[in-house]
């Protein structure tokens, strides 16, 4: 006879000389290899009137191995250019060695396609003209003497926006009185939204504003006795997934030349 003292696992027995094949499985929160003990007692059968013979009980024992886990993650965005990481790997297992092989589908966020350190090392994001999501799977392995359980992998996804971007845009020279030409800003990027603020340093051209938002319109050129010059900067920001991305900053000019003027000679009599 054998009856296997099993915590946490249906408890079975028997009388028979085999220990039947059965799926073992951990309850949930075991989190360590677990060790499930079968005591066996040989007995032989005796005469008549005799009782059985028993021999000496031993224990048999089976260990129980958790799957490899891993602790879920938070999704990533940063805009192009930020540091992500590096991104660590935890586990709730304890008892033996857990190891962890991670695969990225999108390498044009700037990170390899795959690695198998207990981390995602750090890496400086990149985007091209658009946003760019990558979707990460980690895979956990547990190993306890000399065997290996593999889990069930996890991911979650990595967001890296452009930074904003504008196209060059054209100086003006005007003369005093005459209209400027609208000045329309543009960018190559080809998702989310691309806001344009730019600042004015010189009022006296005629353009009346110190800052503004999207287009600057037409307006009169004024000039006094000297050029006037406008220093325009328009910085554009990219907005998707959540967050804003600031590019760099262009810079261009809106000069205004004076009306032409000349003191009148005196008159000459010969």
């Amino acid at each position: 006879p054998w009856e296997g003292f099993i915590q946490n696992i249906i408890n079975t027995s028997g009388d028979t000389n085999i220990i039947p094949a059965e799926q073992l499985t951990l309850e949930e929160g075991i989190t360590e290899p677990f060790v499930i003990e079968y005591e066996i007692t040989p007995s032989a059968p005796a005469g008549e009137n005799d009782n059985d013979c028993e021999g000496t009980t031993y224990t048999y024992s089976v260990t129980v191995l958790p799957l490899g886990q891993v602790d879920d993650f938070d999704d990533i965005i940063e805009c192009a250019g930020e540091v992500i990481g590096p991104i660590n790997f935890s586990t709730e297992n304890t008892g033996g060695d857990t190891s962890y092989e991670w695969t990225n589908n999108n390498t044009a966020i700037g990170l390899a396609a795959e690695g198998d350190l207990d981390f995602i090392p750090s890496f400086t994001a990149t985007a091209g003209l658009n946003s760019e999501t990558a979707i990460i799977t980690v895979t956990p392995t547990f190993t306890y003497d000399g065997v290996s359980c593999v889990g069930p992998a996890k991911t979650f996804t990595i967001k890296v926006n452009p930074n904003g971007q504008v196209n060059d845009v054209s100086s003006q020279v005007v003369c005093n009185g005459q209209e400027t030409a609208e000045v329309v800003f543009s960018t190559n990027n080809t998702d989310g939204e691309t806001e344009f603020n730019w600042t004015n340093d010189n009022t006296s051209t005629g353009l009346l504003e110190l800052e503004g938002t999207g287009p600057i319109p037409s307006f009169v050129g004024t000039a006094g006795t000297a050029p006037e010059i406008s220093t325009i900067v328009v910085t554009p920001t990219y907005t998707n997934n959540g967050i804003e991305c600031v590019g760099d900053s262009f810079t261009f000019t809106i000069t205004v030349n004076p009306t032409p003027t000349m003191d009148a000679p005196p008159n000459i009599e010969v």
